[in-house]
């Protein structure tokens, strides 16, 4: 469902917009958890942590341009220097904890 809501004006990303979810905001909620949090731990270097910061802007400023194609290619390149970062701090959320965040992006209860 994760990969069908990135599918621009498609079904499943009208039916989240419609329940109010920002599927862009997903997006980036999913690479943060999976990079290990919404910046990269305290031990990577500044400049990667500035790069990350200016890639994802460029990221959005490419999808508010829709131009798919640039962001997409920014996107990759985010998670490959958010993974050089992690790999820099040696960390990961766990399944259950990513899992926990996107609820609580979702506004789901913890049943």
């Amino acid at each position: 469902m994760v990969l069908l809501a990135s599918v621009p004006e498609g079904l499943v990303t009208n039916a989240l917009a419609a329940l109010g979810i920002d599927t862009e905001r997903l997006a980036r909620t999913l690479d943060e958890g999976r990079a290990g949090g919404p910046r990269p731990a305290r031990h990577s270097t500044p400049e990667i942590r500035a790069e990350i910061e200016e890639t994802r802007a460029e990221k959005d400023s490419a999808i508010e341009a829709r131009e798919f194609e640039r962001a997409a290619n920014l996107r990759d390149h985010e998670r490959r220097l958010t993974n050089k970062a992690r790999d820099a701090d040696g960390g990961r959320l766990q399944n259950g904890a990513l899992l926990a965040k996107v609820r609580a992006h979702l506004g789901l209860d913890e049943h």
